[in-house]
C-alpha cells in the first residue's frame, strides 16, 4: 500500500510547469542522484583528522564522494608510475604530462609522490577516484623550481584545462633564516589569476614557516585557495601548526575540504 500520494513520470520542462500549475498538485520535484557514504577504518592520522571538526580523532575516515570524474593537476617533483606502490595507489588513474627537465617525470625527491598520494591515492588519498595528472616543475632532484616554470605551467593550464579543473601547487619561497621576509612575484600572481579567471581551482600551500601568508606570493591573492597544514606532534587534543600560527598572529580557518566535493 502506498504511503504517499505521488507519481514518478518522465516529462519535459513544459509539461512539468503545466503540472505544477495544476491546483490539485502540491509540488513537482525533479529526480536526482544521491550517493551512499563510505568509511575507511584505520586510515592514518592525516585522513582521520580531515573529517573531524575538533582536533580529536576516532580512527576512521568518513566520506561521501570519491572525486570520480574530477581531474587534478599536481605541479611538483614528479611521480614514479612504475613503482608497484604507485600502481596500487592509483590503478591507472595517474599520468605524467610534462617534465621541465625533458625527462619522463620520475620523482627523485619524493615530495611529488607524497602529495599525489594524499590527493588521489586509493589508500591514503582524499579523492580516491579522481584522475591525477603530474607536471614535474622542479629542477632535477633538487626540489626547487624556477618561478618562470610555474608561470609557464599556469599559463598552459589556463588555455588548455577545462573549467572546474583543480591544480595543486605545494611550493613556497625559501627563507632559510626564517625571518619571514616578504617576497612577491607579480608574474606568478597574474598567471594564477588568469587560470582562476578561466575557471580553474588553484590550491596552494600556506607554508611551513609560521609566516603571514599576506606577505608572500601567491598566498596573498584571493584567487588562490590557501591551505594550511597541521600535525599531531603538539599538545594532546590540539593541532601543532595551528598553535604556532596563532602565536604568530595569523588567523587559520580549519575547513572540512574534500577536494571540493
Amino acid at each position: 500500500m502506498d504511503t504517499i500520494n505521488a507519481i514518478h513520470v518522465r516529462i519535459d520542462e513544459t509539461e512539468a510547469r503545466r503540472l505544477k500549475n495544476d491546483k490539485r498538485v502540491l509540488y513537482v520535484e525533479q529526480d536526482s542522484i544521491i550517493s551512499t557514504s563510505a568509511t575507511q577504518y584505520n586510515p592514518g592520522w592525516g585522513l582521520d583528522r580531515i573529517d573531524e571538526q575538533q582536533a580529536q580523532v576516532d580512527n576512521d575516515y568518513n566520506y561521501s564522494y570519491t572525486g570520480s570524474g574530477q581531474t587534478v593537476y599536481v605541479l611538483d617533483s614528479g611521480l614514479n608510475l612504475n613503482n608497484p606502490y604507485a600502481q596500487l595507489e592509483f590503478g591507472g588513474r595517474a599520468s605524467i604530462i610534462w617534465d621541465v627537465n625533458g625527462g619522463d617525470g620520475e620523482d627523485c625527491r619524493g615530495h611529488g609522490s607524497r602529495v599525489s598520494s594524499a590527493v588521489a591515492g586509493s589508500k591514503h588519498g582524499v579523492a580516491k577516484g579522481a584522475e591525477l595528472i603530474m607536471a614535474k616543475i622542479t629542477n632535477g632532484c633538487t626540489g626547487s623550481s624556477n618561478t618562470s616554470t610555474s608561470v609557464l605551467a599556469f599559463n598552459w593550464l589556463a588555455t588548455n584545462a577545462p573549467a572546474g579543473t583543480i591544480v595543486n601547487w605545494s611550493h613556497g619561497y625559501s627563507d632559510s633564516l626564517h625571518m619571514c621576509t616578504p617576497f612577491f612575484s607579480y608574474s606568478l600572481e597574474n598567471a594564477i589569476k588568469s587560470a582562476y579567471a578561466a575557471g580553474l581551482i588553484i590550491v596552494v600551500s600556506a607554508g611551513n614557516d609560521s609566516c603571514n601568508t599576506a606577505d608572500y606570493s601567491p598566498t596573498n591573492i584571493p584567487e588562490a585557495f590557501v591551505v594550511g597544514s597541521t600535525n599531531n606532534n603538539g599538545i594532546p587534543g590540539s593541532d601543532r601548526s595551528r598553535l604556532f600560527l596563532e602565536q604568530a598572529g595569523i588567523s587559520l580557518l580549519l575547513r572540512r575540504v574534500k577536494m571540493f566535493y
